[in-house]
């Protein structure tokens, strides 16, 4: 768990991903103080790349760095090709909960 939170730690939200046999992929989201419908975009992003590359490459926990590697170069052009398809990218209308599930503390 520690590994797939410091993966995160420059995201408002962390990710977790377990593949099911028979069941395909299970993804879910937990937001962090401070999230915004930018970070819940940002997360959707994320649980699609990874949907489309669940079956192209092997560790879970490889897939997820990846996964934020690839997120932090294509996602400025994603929100680019959302804005030259008409989107106003300024008024995302994506609720995140207003209680976090996960709250950032210091190590002990």
């Amino acid at each position: 768990m520690k590994t797939i939170l410091n993966l995160h730690a420059k995201e408002k939200y962390v990710l977790l991903a377990n593949k099911q046999d028979g069941r395909g992929l299970q993804i879910m989201v937990f937001f962090k103080r401070g999230a915004t419908s930018l970070s819940a975009l940002r997360s959707i992003w994320q649980a699609c790349w990874l949907y489309e590359k669940q079956y192209h490459l092997g560790d879970m926990n490889d897939l997820l760095e990846k996964s934020l590697q690839t997120l932090e170069i294509s996602f400025d052009n994603f929100i680019q090709q959302l804005e030259e398809a008409g989107w106003n990218t300024r008024e995302i209308a994506i609720k995140v909960p207003k209680e976090p599930l996960i709250e950032e503390t210091e190590s002990i």
